[in-house]
């Protein structure tokens, strides 16, 4: 098309257009697509500059990122920490007798965490000897590395397939690109997505790639990738690839489609099938337990709606508040391209090239007409809005099920944003629009016309990228803020070394088969994983609490390990007295627990860690302990003598005691019920500190009484 035809904007002097025009002419021009070549220079330069600005977004997310599930820590982070180190947690997923964990999953990442634990282990020595070296700091680090290398791993890996969509989108139309990157980099949903040890991060990550291959033509690629997704994953991504799958049923036909499809499904699900048999120690196939226990329960007492039920709004309100704008742009993506690939209201042709270098850099001409453009990027964020009506419809919700179409929502609100923007240039350049008039009475002619419309529309796609860095910015400042003392809590709380008054030390050389018990209650489901633990003396036990579901129990590697289902363990959700302590006051060498801003502000006396409700503790069944808990100086609390000395005597008498607690570690943890809800959600420095209420975080030692 000649240039003077690429700078023509359409009029209102046709007046048999319609809207249906799209569902006719951008549908013909679509089937005829073919992608255009992508290994150009330029765009390997728009690849290298996303990859870096996302790398950036990806490692700050491995560095800081918590760890919001549960599901991640004994599901994935323990199995792991078993793997590497022959210590760890087993869920009644991960039994033999139930098999629904893909253990070929957890060697992939297995593959990265046992060499960087090895090489610690040959490299710590050497730094411990050197006089100017804290050998604690070493030390901890050292138990931290393998943690931070899979983290690190899967930004990478994340931030390879987000730079991959991105371009591919920004070479369809570069602001669809543009705001997609900006979602991808700066949105809080995206920041837990992407380094997060979870199947549906791995999903998601597989069906970006897979999703930027299909927009390149790569239809067998993108059919693999699916499988692998679904296989080596997360089953329930298969929801998200059934776009994928039908755009190359479209191109490819029937028989090339399911060739596509087979051979990669024979492949992993045999390598998988060998992988579980090998660790579960009889034939078992994880993605088929999954998906069995999930959709098909074998009775009522069975299924994911034994963990929890949520309203239809679920998903909703998660999104809004992780992505913004940004999930409503998606949402509305289809109307926007509709209507900006119609005759009646789109442009007339791929004029997105202005007479200014300002404008130019704003919007760059796109390689195909705007008819077929948003036609052909619908297929970026269908699989979001298939995953999102699916999963919202069902019963049982949680955040981390979503993931696999993170990436997917961002490519909506691109392409809703491009769309606007080609509508606003439409309408702009039309005999009366207003934008154009305003255009018209700078210097006037079409060229001027042009510039000025390009850059109005452009201010609008600069302003939806600032409102996404801000909100996202924002909301990943209180998440890290708020909730980030529980992992600081079992990383730098608990002592390396043996704590002043200790009952056992932590360090001694002589007593390396001595166990440290650290003690959980109501805050089980923030533990973060063994590797965060500073020795691996250390051990993680239940305290009998408020929660009376099922609670993990540790692998028996003498009775078979991976191969072996212990007791306790059940598939019903129904808590079992193996998995909790019998004797708190005794086995307990330290409690990690949550004293809210009530408690914590002085207006209530705290005497000691929460023990649970154990009928054998000394404690008794006192809600916050009963024996004396001595402080640190500083720590500005003091023991009530009255009740030390009532909690001191028992029906038959005084009680010798043999120890007592003493806070050792502290640090601020939002109490979310009590703090008002938009500045919990979002961060402003001062404005949400003095908004929120704060209880406080608390490693308690066990040490002898004097």
């Amino acid at each position: 098309m000649a240039p003077a035809a690429l700078r023509r904007r359409r009029g209102t002097d046709d007046k048999s257009s319609t809207a249906d025009d799209v569902s006719i002419d951008a549908s013909a021009e679509a089937a005829n697509w073919k992608p255009a070549p992508t290994s150009s220079r330029q765009d390997r330069t728009v690849w290298r500059r996303s990859f870096l600005i996302l790398l950036v977004a990806r490692l700050a997310s491995a560095s800081m990122n918590l760890i919001h599930d549960c599901d991640e820590t004994y599901n994935f982070w323990e199995p792991l920490h078993y793997l590497v180190h022959g210590v760890g947690l087993q869920t009644w997923e991960h039994a033999p007798r139930y098999g629904l964990r893909s253990y070929l999953f957890l060697g992939l990442h297995y593959a990265v965490a046992k060499p960087v634990a090895w090489l610690v282990t040959v490299v710590l020595p050497h730094l411990e000897s050197r006089p100017y070296v804290d050998t604690q700091v070493v030390a901890r680090h050292a138990r931290l590395a393998p943690f931070y290398a899979v983290r690190i791993a899967v930004a990478l890996a994340s931030a390879f397939a987000d730079a991959s969509l991105a371009t591919e989108m920004r070479a369809i139309h570069p602001v669809a690109g543009l705001v997609t990157l900006a979602g991808q980099a700066f949105s809080a949903g995206c920041f837990v997505y992407g380094s997060s040890f979870l199947p549906s991060t791995f999903a998601g990550i597989v069906l970006t790639l897979a999703t930027s291959v299909t927009v390149q033509g790569k239809y067998a690629y993108a059919c693999a990738l699916c499988v692998c997704a679904v296989v080596f994953g997360w089953p329930f991504a298969g929801v998200a690839a059934v776009p994928i799958g039908l755009v190359t049923l479209k191109r490819k036909g029937f028989v090339l489609t399911t060739w596509y499809i087979l051979f990669p499904l024979l492949v992993c699900v045999l390598s998988s099938i060998m992988c579980d048999t090998y660790m579960y120690g009889s034939v078992t196939f994880s993605t088929w337990n999954l998906l069995r226990y999930n959709v098909f329960p074998s009775g009522t007492n069975k299924g994911a709606h034994l963990y929890g039920v949520e309203p239809v709004s679920f998903y909703a309100r998660n999104l809004t508040l992780n992505f913004g704008h940004l999930f409503w742009l998606a949402l509305v993506a289809p109307v926007l391209g509709l209507l900006a690939s119609s005759e009646r209201f789109g442009r007339a042709d791929n004029a997105g090239a202005t007479a200014t270098a300002t404008a130019t850099a704003i919007a760059t001409a796109p390689k195909h007409s705007p008819r077929q453009t948003h036609v052909i990027l619908a297929q970026t964020y269908v699989p979001f809005l298939l995953t999102f009506l699916t999963f919202s419809s069902l019963k049982h919700k949680e955040e981390r099920f979503v993931f696999v179409a993170y990436s997917s929502l961002c490519a909506g609100a691109g392409c809703a944003t491009a769309a606007l923007f080609d509508l606003t240039v439409a309408f702009g350049n039309r005999r009366n629009g207003a934008i154009g008039h305003i255009a018209k009475q700078g210097v006037g002619g079409d060229r001027t016309k042009a510039a000025g419309v390009v850059l109005v529309a452009g201010a609008g796609v600069t302003c939806v990228c600032l409102l996404t860095a801000a909100l996202g910015t924002s909301r990943i400042a209180a998440l890290v803020h708020g909730y980030g003392a529980p992992l600081r809590a079992f990383t730098f709380g608990l002592p390396l070394f043996d704590p002043p008054g200790s009952i056992k030390p932590a360090n001694d050389p002589t007593q390396t088969t001595t166990t440290l018990n650290v003690c959980i209650g109501n805050e089980w489901y923030r533990f973060p994983g063994s590797f965060h633990l500073p020795f691996h003396r250390y051990r993680i036990r239940f305290l009998h609490s408020g929660f009376d579901g099922a609670l993990p129990v540790f692998f028996d590697k003498k009775k078979g390990g991976t191969a072996f289902t212990p007791d306790g363990l059940n598939d019903e959700n129904v808590g079992d007295a193996v998995t909790r302590v019998s004797d708190p006051a005794v086995e307990c060498d330290f409690v990690v627990d949550f004293v809210d801003s009530s408690e914590g502000d002085g207006r209530v006396n705290i005497r000691g860690p929460y023990l649970g409700k154990s009928e054998h503790s000394e404690m008794g069944n006192l809600a916050r302990g009963g024996e004396e808990m001595k402080h640190d100086a500083g720590d500005g609390e003091s023991g009530d003598k009255d009740d030390e000395k009532n909690d001191s005597e028992g029906d038959d008498g005084p009680v010798q005691k043999k120890h007592s607690w003493r806070v050792i570690w502290r640090a601020p943890f939002l109490d979310a019920p009590n703090s008002p809800p938009l500045s919990r959600a979002f961060y402003v420095p001062y404005w949400s500190t003095k908004r929120n209420k704060y209880g406080t975080y608390r490693v308690f030692a066990k040490t002898r009484c004097e």
